[in-house]
């Protein structure tokens, strides 16, 4: 009777253990499935962005990406080095338009009003922020495509171009919606928007945050690239403000010829810096006149130095 005892309580056991391995299978399918639900989509990283019959320099190779998601696919700096439209004599005009933030409406209307004409040799560059705040971010990215328009990443932008890959509690509510409601062919464009454009014919970069004149462009810090206002008493850069805006820096050192970033680029027009508001100075061109925060859009053609703007609905508070 104990055999028969030991045998029964083994065949118990045995049941158990098969109950327990059974478990254990089904806790690692769903595991798996969790991991398939949150891992990295995967997305054609091609450059959708109007740069055919053109000379592009793509560099990757940019400064220190220690702050950069290790999803992060983006581009950190294009060059554009011989589209006609740069021609000294050539009569086209290219316009850099400021922080959007999804105002779609007033963009609609900004575009109007310059009366832009891409087939006549006019061409747009955003400054980045062309999501997030606003009413309609989706419908900017696809206008912005429309258009033909060139752009650099905003640091809004950054964050809904990892919002498929990374952990959603680190994101608000509004970059999920934006990146949940984008099709590949939105986020291919996005994420083709470099963190620095480079034009050497206009002696010009385009960034959203900034650039440090103390670093040659090889070695900015991308995330400062993007999210820059000022300068600390040390003299880095940070996104907090202080007595120090990086722009008064870098035309400073312009005017004194000591920047570590050498021609043939001398001016920067970037954004991000709304409470500015619209800064025109010798070779910085702040253009986030605040349009989400019910202030204007900016478009500034860039041989003329004319800036036009729209007013704006409200649609966010400042921070």
């Amino acid at each position: 009777m104990v055999i028969k005892t030991n045998n029964s309580f083994s065949t118990t056991s045995s049941s158990q253990s098969q109950y327990v391995r059974l478990y254990a299978i089904i806790m690692l399918m769903t595991l798996f499935a969790n991991v398939s639900i949150s891992a990295p989509t995967k997305h054609n990283n091609e450059g959708v962005m109007e740069f055919r019959g053109l000379d592009v320099t793509v560099h990757n190779d940019i400064g220190d990406s220690s702050r950069q998601s290790k999803y992060d696919q983006s581009v950190a700096m294009v060059t554009i080095n011989n589209d006609p439209v740069f021609g000294s004599t050539d009569v086209h005009r290219l316009f850099a338009i400021g922080d959007v933030h999804g105002s779609i409406n007033e963009l609609d209307e900004l575009v109007n009003r310059i009366k832009y004409d891409y087939r006549k040799g006019d061409r747009i560059i955003f400054i980045g922020d062309l999501v997030d705040k606003g009413p309609d971010s989706v419908a900017v990215i696809r206008r912005a495509k429309e258009l033909n328009a060139w752009c650099v990443r905003g640091n809004q932008d950054d964050v809904t171009l990892q919002g498929p890959v990374i952990d959603p509690i680190s994101l608000s509510d509004s970059h999920i919606k934006i990146a949940s409601n984008m099709t590949d062919e939105d986020y291919k464009y996005l994420n083709s928007c470099p963190k620095i454009l480079g034009v050497p014919a206009l002696n010009s970069l385009f960034v959203h945050g900034g650039v440090d004149p103390r670093k040659s462009l090889r070695n900015q810090v991308p995330y400062l690239v993007m999210n820059m206002r000022s300068i600390k008493e040390d003299g880095t850069p940070t996104q907090n403000r202080t007595k120090v805006n990086w722009a008064d820096d870098w035309n400073r050192l312009q005017a004194s010829r000591d920047s570590a970033v050498k021609r043939p680029y001398s001016d920067v027009y970037y954004g991000h810096d709304s409470k500015l508001g619209l800064q025109l100075k010798a070779h910085t061109y702040g253009l986030d006149s605040g349009c989400v925060f019910g202030n204007q859009l900016t478009a500034l053609e860039l041989r003329s130095r004319k800036p036009t703007q729209v007013f704006c609905k409200k649609y966010a508070d400042h921070s």
